[in-house]
């Protein structure tokens, strides 16, 4: 992946994400968010967004590549997560929430990835 694309994809990401959760938490009461908050979301989109050039390279390797990338990714973001536990007290729920929410972020885009491949191939066999 090149580095402009992926950079393009970790804003796109950080913004969507930042959006939601900002959205989620104003709708809860929560009205404020930390620095450092900000700062670990971005790491996880980073760490997300920089791990796909890995996929493309498993995907043409073993059909288990996205077993494989989402165990390792959610790994290296579990890793994260205990590193900041240095940095700051976690909160009871800490690794339980980040499993959450990569888990459902990275389901909607593996079937967004799927559907997508669909369509090209429709239109790859009609050409």
């Amino acid at each position: 992946m090149k580095l402009k694309r992926m950079l393009t994809l970790i804003c796109q990401a950080f913004t969507i994400v930042t959006l939601f959760s900002g959205i989620i938490n104003l709708i809860i009461g929560n009205t404020t968010d930390t620095h450092l908050h900000i700062i670990n979301r971005f790491m996880v989109c980073v760490i997300c967004i920089s791990s796909l050039s890995v996929f493309i390279w498993l995907r043409d390797k073993t059909k288990f590549a996205t077993l494989i990338h989402y165990v390792g990714t959610l790994m290296i973001i579990l890793f994260y997560v205990w590193l900041n536990s240095f940095i700051e007290e976690l909160g009871k729920t800490a690794y339980r929430d980040i499993f959450l929410n990569y888990t459902g972020i990275y389901i909607v885009f593996s079937f967004y990835e799927v559907i997508k491949s669909k369509i090209v191939n429709k239109q790859a066999k009609h050409k």
